[in-house]
Order: structure tokens, then C-alpha cells, then sequence
């Protein structure tokens, strides 16, 4: 293992109660990549046409830095990537909506909190109703 991150270069730790080893950098954009392709995934936001490719494209462009970002995503800006037509932006735009409408767990687990898998992402949308 590596004891620093290759994309960043700051400090990877272990955490004792941990399994897996980590970069200490917040802002890492490799971290920040990984957060956008979980959010986007099946069992998170499922957002059906944005996998890890297009997640790839959208972060290297610019267009989507933050997991926030792809709310903000238009025909316009999409249809900026290679390989984007009318049709597929339509159909990514389509499930970027119905993301909206996704049950408080859901959202809770997509926020890719660390700890936090689908049981407890429940149990905290039980609490906060």
C-alpha cells in the first residue's frame, strides 16, 4: 500500500476500526469522482445513463465536481460531451427527475457517508422522519 495517494499525493491512513485503507485528503478529486459514480448508482440516487463512464466524462469536463452538480445538469451542457445525442440526454435528464422522488433512505445512503450503509440509512430516515 502506498502511503500516498497517488492522485493527490496526501497521506493514506488506515483507521484501526477499519478495513480499508484511506486518503486524508477531503477535497482528493479521486474521492470526489467515487462519490459522484455512488450517488448516481443503482442502489443509491439511481440514475439510469449516468454510469461510470459518463460520471468520468461529466467529472474530467467540469461539469459536475460535486454530487450536487448533477442536478444542476441541462440539454444544453450535456450535449457538450462526445458520444450525447438528443435521445440519451433526454432519457438522463428524465431519470435525473425521477431521482427526485427517491425514498429518505435512499438519499441518505447516496450522501455515501461513511458507516452508513442501506440498514442504517433506514434507521436514520425512521428518526427524522
Amino acid at each position: 500500500m502506498p502511503s500516498r495517494c497517488p492522485v493527490c499525493g496526501a497521506e493514506i491512513i488506515k483507521p484501526a476500526c477499519e478495513a480499508m485503507h484511506r486518503c486524508t485528503n477531503a477535497a482528493c478529486p479521486a474521492q470526489a469522482l467515487e462519490k459522484i459514480k455512488h450517488f448516481v448508482s443503482r442502489g443509491a440516487m439511481d440514475i439510469e445513463g449516468i454510469g461510470d463512464k459518463l460520471s468520468e466524462a461529466l467529472f474530467d469536463s467540469g461539469l459536475v465536481r460535486d454530487v450536487g452538480d448533477v442536478y444542476y445538469l441541462t440539454r444544453e451542457k450535456l450535449l457538450t460531451l462526445e458520444r450525447t445525442a438528443d435521445k440519451s440526454v433526454a432519457n438522463i435528464l428524465n431519470s435525473i427527475e425521477k431521482s427526485k422522488d427517491r425514498p429518505l433512505p435512499q438519499f441518505f445512503f447516496a450522501l455515501g457517508v461513511p458507516q452508513v450503509g442501506g440498514e442504517t440509512a433506514a434507521l436514520l430516515a425512521d428518526y427524522f422522519h
